[in-house]
C-alpha cells in the first residue's frame, strides 16, 4: 500500500504496491461492519516486455484467470469459502506501466467465518504452484483458450489503437495469430515450472486484509514468515 494512500481506501487494491525488500509483510485495513473480508496478496514478478510473457499469461490463466482456474475451483467450488477468487498481473489490468516489473496479485473475498481458512489455503496453493507448476491437462486447456481468444485483442478500432499506443509508449508488441500460436504451443509444464521458480517469490509476499481488525489480527498472527505487520484504523466519518 503506497505511503500516500488514504487512511481507508475503497478497495484494498487501490494503490497496491508490494514490497521489494525480500520480506513478507501484512497490513490489516480495519472495516468492522462487513459480512465479507477482502484478501489481496502479491509480489513483484515480471514485465510485459519479457520474452517469456506468453508463459506468464498461461500461468495467470491457469491459476486464477477464469472459472476453471485453480483458485476459483477450490476456494469457491470445492470449499465454498468465497463467491470468487482470481489472480492477475497488475500491468495487464492497467494499474502499472507495461514496460516495468509488475506485481502478480491474488484476490478473494471470503465470508467472515471462512477467512481463517481461506487465507492459509490461498498461500498454500500459491506455494504449491511455484514449487510444482501445472498439470499437462491444465496447460492444454489454457493453450487452447489463449489461441482461441487471440483475435479479440484487435477486434475493434479502439483495441487496435490501444495496441499501437502500447507499442509506441512501452515497446509492448502483440504477436500476430501465427506467432502467438507457435509460442503458446511450445510451452511445456517443465517450462512453466522453470519460469515460476525464477520469477515468483512466495517468501516476499505483501498481504492485505480488509475486515474487522480484532477478528483478523489472530488470523494474521498465524501466517508464517511475516516480518512486518500493521493495522490501519477504521476511518472516521
Amino acid at each position: 500500500v503506497l505511503p500516500e494512500r488514504p487512511r481507508h481506501p475503497v478497495h484494498p487494491w487501490d494503490g497496491f504496491q508490494p514490497d521489494w525488500d525480500g520480506e513478507r509483510s501484512l497490513t490489516i485495513i480495519d472495516e468492522p461492519d462487513t459480512q465479507t473480508d477482502e484478501i489481496l496478496v502479491g509480489a513483484f514478478s515480471t514485465r510485459e516486455t519479457d520474452p517469456e510473457w506468453h508463459v506468464h499469461r498461461l500461468i495467470a490463466l491457469i491459476f486464477g484467470g477464469d472459472m476453471n482456474s485453480r483458485l476459483f475451483r477450490v476456494l469457491r467450488g470445492e470449499r465454498g469459502y468465497s463467491y470468487g477468487a482470481s489472480c492477475w498481473y497488475e500491468s495487464s489490468h492497467g494499474r502499472s506501466p507495461r514496460n516495468r516489473s509488475s506485481p502478480f496479485s491474488m484476490y478473494t473475498f471470503p465470508s467472515v467465518e471462512f477467512s481463517a481458512d481461506a487465507l492459509p489455503l490461498l498461500l498454500d496453493m500459491y506455494e504449491e504452484l511455484v514449487a510444482e507448476g501445472v498439470t499437462a491437462d491444465e496447460l492444454q486447456r489454457a493453450q487452447r483458450a489463449l489461441i482461441n481468444s487471440h483475435p479479440f485483442f484487435s477486434d475493434t478500432p479502439q483495441k487496435i489503437l490501444g495496441l499501437r499506443c502500447d507499442r509506441e509508449l512501452y515497446g509492448v508488441q502483440i504477436d500476430d495469430a501465427q506467432a502467438n500460436r507457435e509460442k503458446v504451443l511450445s510451452v511445456t509444464p517443465h517450462k512453466i515450472r522453470d519460469v515460476l521458480q525464477r520469477t515468483h517469490h512466495p517468501d516476499r509476499l505483501t498481504i492485505v486484509l480488509m475486515g474487522d481488525a480484532k477478528r483478523l489480527e489472530p488470523v494474521a498472527a498465524r501466517v508464517p514468515g511475516v516480518r512486518r505487520t500493521e493495522t490501519i484504523p477504521q476511518s472516521q466519518p
